[in-house]
């Protein structure tokens, strides 16, 4: 029997949310992959919900603020997907290899996306060679100008938690899960 999964990148998001057994800590970059790979390969996987965080690109995006993915990157290949819900905005995201916290690369990276992570753009590619459904939700939690080290305090993230809880309950129900 085929079923649905939700993807969580890190052990700091993933805590923020009850724990079910569709709810699974990912990895972060290519670990995503290997995780999907792995579930995939035991059990069938008909759609995916890869949710987190991501950095601001655009500045009229809102800071905590939830969207449907439907493109993606790397900068050089460009894929579609279908938003998981009406009731999110639709962005595009670029996936990039290192964290982004320089003005002169969130503006160079600007003029390509509207978002950026580290995992994204290998999820999406992963699921559509794999004829597996995929859903990107992001949830903003900086705007892609202090070390990722800042992000490790106990005070980060304070406006994003709520939402994330939120995305999921949201999710959760579209997928009947």
């Amino acid at each position: 029997m085929k079923k649905s999964v939700i993807l969580i990148p890190t052990k700091i998001e993933a805590q923020l949310v009850e724990k079910k057994d569709h709810i699974i800590i990912s990895g972060i970059a290519k670990g995503t992959i290997k995780t999907l790979k792995r579930l995939h390969e035991v059990t069938p996987i008909s759609k995916a919900v890869l949710i987190g965080f991501a950095g601001r690109l655009d500045d009229s995006l809102e800071i905590a603020g939830t969207y449907n993915v439907t493109e993606v990157t790397n900068g050089v290949h460009h894929l579609s997907l279908s938003a998981i819900t009406k009731k999110w905005l639709n962005v595009s995201i670029i996936t990039v290899k290192k964290p982004v916290h320089t003005i002169s690369k969130k503006l160079e990276l600007a003029k390509i996306a509207k978002l950026v992570d580290m995992e994204s753009f290998y999820f999406v590619e992963y699921c559509l060679l794999n004829n597996i459904t995929p859903y990107m939700v992001r949830i903003i939690s900086d705007n892609c100008d202090r070390p990722l080290l800042d992000f490790f305090k106990a005070s980060a993230f304070k406006e994003t938690k709520t939402e994330l809880q939120k995305a999921v309950k949201i999710i959760e129900q579209q997928l009947s899960l």
